[in-house]
């Protein structure tokens, strides 16, 4: 059935996006082979019309929910910090204590790029979120190795519909993956042209919230679907990642049924790095060493499931 024939008014998710596909398959095929009419007299500048309506209505998050249920994995709990996560936090300030990535040093890197760099640049995040990494890095546990790998080639291109707005139409990619590994495996990560990672890594995922709408929590279904495409492809059945802009962070936990046949995740509550909600407020030094914190312990432990050394607990 050509486009025009389809009820497209009702359209929405999924169906929604595939229409719209099928449509720019179809005037690409009329511009590739100059054909001077098309199947049913359709007009083509009406049919890009009809594609920029539908276009404007397509809403990236509820496809990626859309497509969360299918892979059948649910909401099953919120995770809180525990009472005691804060001062805890704040006693692995200790750690590396004169080296340039201390925890004095991420705040007041932290507070440099909050008088420097424009929050308007969606690529500032970045910046945030790096320095995050650097302080970690500095906080390895024993011999382990820290490897921060950019932008990861380790996703398989999401199959049907969503394959085609896979990339930098939708936001929310996984652009960061720490590794914790062994100085002797951290050497084949750092030089080999395409590293993989062993069965003993520890890889721990953050997605960086992209786009015109910041709000983390509509990027929250197509960073689920990526951890979800990150724990396949590394054989695991558990994985932990974040969502974050760089100022707010969401915690996630992705636990795959035995079968392969779903799963269940756990999403904490927002973290903020500034000290009031405003976009005018300041970098909290509290938050800088929670966030870094929590981050160092998920990567250690970024295949185990939450327990009861964790610095989040599940709500009650």
């Amino acid at each position: 059935m050509s486009p025009k024939r389809q009820n497209i008014s009702g359209l929405t998710g999924i169906k929604l996006l595939e229409t719209v596909n099928a449509i720019k398959a179809l005037l690409a095929k009329w511009e590739a082979e100059h054909v001077d009419e098309m199947d049913g007299d359709i007009d083509p500048d009406r049919l890009r019309a009809v594609l920029d309506m539908l276009t404007a209505r397509m809403d990236p998050s509820s496809m990626w929910a859309e497509h969360l249920e299918t892979l059948n994995i649910y909401w099953s709990g919120e995770l809180k910090l525990k009472p005691e996560s804060r001062s805890r936090a704040l006693a692995t300030d200790s750690v590396v204590e004169e080296e340039l990535w201390s925890a004095d040093g991420l705040y007041r890197h932290l507070c440099l790029l909050e008088g420097i760099v424009p929050r308007n640049n969606e690529a500032a995040a970045r910046l945030w979120i790096e320095a995050f990494f650097f302080r970690v890095a500095s906080m390895s546990p024993g011999t382990s190795k820290l490897v921060l790998s950019v932008d990861p080639n380790v996703l398989p291109i999401p199959s049907g519909p969503l394959s085609a707005i896979s990339g930098n139409t939708l936001s929310g990619h996984l652009n960061f993956m720490a590794i914790l590994t062994s100085e002797r495996h951290a050497w084949h990560l750092l030089h080999l042209q395409r590293p993989v990672t062993g069965p003993e890594d520890r890889a721990f995922f953050v997605a960086e919230a992209k786009g015109p709408d910041l709000i983390l929590d509509k990027h929250v279904p197509q960073a689920l679907c990526e951890m979800h495409a990150c724990a396949k492809r590394l054989n695991k059945t558990i994985i932990r990642g974040a969502l974050t802009n760089g100022i707010e962070w969401i915690f996630m936990v992705l636990v795959l049924d035995q079968d392969g046949d779903g799963g269940k995740y756990f999403e904490s509550e927002h973290i903020k790095l500034r000290r009031l909600a405003d976009e005018g407020g300041e970098v909290s030094r509290e938050a800088s060493s929670l966030i870094a914190a929590v981050i160092a312990y998920w990567i250690e432990h970024s295949h185990e499931e939450i327990g009861s050394d964790d610095y989040l607990t599940m709500a009650l």
